[in-house]
């Protein structure tokens, strides 16, 4: 009983190793290279803390001096965003 358990369980995790490419795939397909430009423009911001802040350094494409940004941030394992 508990080898045919065993196999079930083994068969099971290779096809969630074999599908699991195929959907991150078709969810990759499915951004347009504007929502990937972002996510890699969002990769290269630099957070230095200090005593009692933090200092955000961020330069996108087509950033400016007259366009302005916001930001959002939550404690590790929180859910919910703050302003």
């Amino acid at each position: 009983m508990k080898s045919k358990r065993n196999r079930v369980l083994v068969i099971t995790i290779g096809l969630l190793l074999l599908i699991l490419p195929i959907i991150i795939g078709v969810i990759l397909n499915g951004q347009s290279q504007s929502d990937r430009a972002r996510a890699q423009a969002a990769l290269q911001a630099t957070a230095i803390p200090t005593y009692q802040s933090i200092g955000l350094y961020w330069n996108p494409a087509e950033g400016s001096a007259i366009n302005k940004a916001s930001v959002q941030y939550r404690k590790q394992g929180e859910t919910t965003w703050k302003d």
